[in-house]
């Protein structure tokens, strides 16, 4: 099943403060790095 979203949209309405451009990116990351530890059994 393929999960289709329209991002360029969903970009220009997302508000976000300067101070904090890079808290999404870091989040991804953590969130995907915890991704792949719980695959790999770690913890």
């Amino acid at each position: 099943m393929a999960l289709k979203m329209f991002l360029a949209g969903r970009a220009q309405i997302t508000t976000l403060a300067k101070t904090h451009a890079l808290s999404p990116l870091l989040e991804a990351v953590v969130s995907g790095d915890t991704s792949v530890e719980s695959m790999n059994g770690e913890t």
